[in-house]
């Protein structure tokens, strides 16, 4: 169950940055120390993780079933699937 609201805060991150795209590199940026600031004893709002967010819920926001499958594994699996996708 924990892993399951893990990945989706995670999809629902990544479908903020996606929304605010028109900002750039530096709104990744910003949202990392924010977040980082705002929830300290949590890890896991570096860039790159953030940027991960982002493309996990560009390959799963039209796959429902895609995203439930995803729910069941930890979320370093997922980075390491959805990082040989093309």
């Amino acid at each position: 169950t924990v892993n399951k609201e893990l990945i989706f805060m995670y999809w629902h991150i990544g479908k903020i940055i996606v929304d605010n795209s028109k900002w750039g590199n530096k709104f990744i940026n910003n949202l990392s120390i924010e977040l980082k600031i705002n929830f300290p004893n949590m890890k896991g709002f570096s860039e790159r993780n953030l940027l991960n967010m982002k493309k996990y819920y560009l390959e799963c926001k039209n796959n429902d079933n895609l995203q439930k499958l995803s729910e069941k594994i930890p979320w370093s699996h997922n980075i390491l699937i959805f990082s040989k996708i093309k």
